[in-house]
């Protein structure tokens, strides 16, 4: 009888601590994590804004990079284009060699193609230097 009690009182350990913490959390805690979403404008009335039979989304703020070869590109050149954005490090190892030479496949097959442009930003940029992205692009193409 007293082996059923500790079971039982093991069981509700197990069970209901966990839900008191997650209860607790999900009404006193604050997520410090929101991301910037990217959906489309909403009017005033709550629907989506629609100007000359289109949606009108979110934009991302205007930016400036540098390139591995030391030229600058802002969001004024990508204007009216469609641009595909990939982020790596050049220091990654696992995913990011694949994902690049897979990228600059799909670059090679779309190179005439004046409306796309593919970008690769780096989320190192305090490593990732233009001399070293300049190392990482040769490397990706041998």
């Amino acid at each position: 009888m007293k082996s059923n009690f500790l079971k039982a009182g093991i069981l509700v350990v197990i069970l209901v601590i966990p839900a008191l913490v997650f209860i607790f959390l999900k009404l006193f805690g604050k997520n410090n994590f929101d991301l910037p979403y990217y959906f489309p404008v909403i009017n005033e009335r709550d629907e989506v804004k629609i100007v000359k039979g289109d949606t009108v989304f979110n934009q991302a703020p205007a930016f400036q990079l540098v390139s591995q070869n030391g030229d600058t590109l802002n969001s004024e050149e990508l204007k009216g284009k469609i641009f595909v954005t990939s982020f790596f490090f050049s220091r990654c190892g696992t995913i990011c060699p694949p994902v690049n030479t897979n990228l600059s496949r799909v670059q090679e097959n779309f190179k005439h193609e004046d409306l796309l442009k593919l970008v690769s930003i780096t989320v190192d940029p305090a490593h990732d230097s233009s001399e070293v992205l300049r190392r990482t692009v040769r490397s990706t193409e041998l």
